[in-house]
């Protein structure tokens, strides 16, 4: 029996830029199609507005992960499918919370987590939209999340 060595062939999101198997289908962060003949305008669009982020970030504020807002909803949880996965985690939830891009605004929602959300020290309340401004810290169980947002916000289509 030989033992097959095979390389994996990368290429880039052509939405939010991350490294993604050349096999795959769709982006493992923000859901985008890879194959497409052409890009699409949406994917066009998203570029302008792809830099709204969250940072994941240490207490002493250095930085562990960067997440593009590059869908019209971001879950965020302790394991797949959702978008953000915070993994090892056992404060956060399967499904704890999620961004909903509306009306030109991104909204944070807590999704009836077990052990809640807070923004810049307070709590939300569950399901409640809260209005995301840049600098906002958000806190998901061990974890702190700071919200970045472009000069403007287009948002998705």
């Amino acid at each position: 029996m030989s033992n097959l060595t095979t390389t994996m062939e990368m290429e880039q999101c052509p939405v939010c830029g991350v490294d993604v198997r050349s096999r795959d289908k769709f982006c493992w962060n923000c859901g985008s199609s890879l194959h497409t003949a052409a890009p699409a305008p949406q994917a066009e669009q998203a570029r302008s507005w792809s830099s709204s982020r969250l940072v994941v970030t240490t207490s002493a504020g250095k930085v562990l992960q960067e997440y593009l807002l590059a869908k019209a909803v971001v879950t965020i949880g302790r394991v797949a499918p959702a978008n953000i996965v915070l993994f090892k985690d056992r404060l956060v939830s399967r499904l704890h919370a999620s961004v909903h891009y509306e009306q030109g605004h991104y909204m944070l929602r807590d999704q009836h987590s077990a052990n809640g959300t807070s923004v810049n020290g307070e709590r939300l309340e569950a399901l409640v939209p809260y209005l995301l401004q840049d600098g906002d810290q958000v806190e998901i169980g061990e974890h702190l999340l700071v919200f970045h947002a472009p000069q403007s916000t287009a948002g998705p289509l």
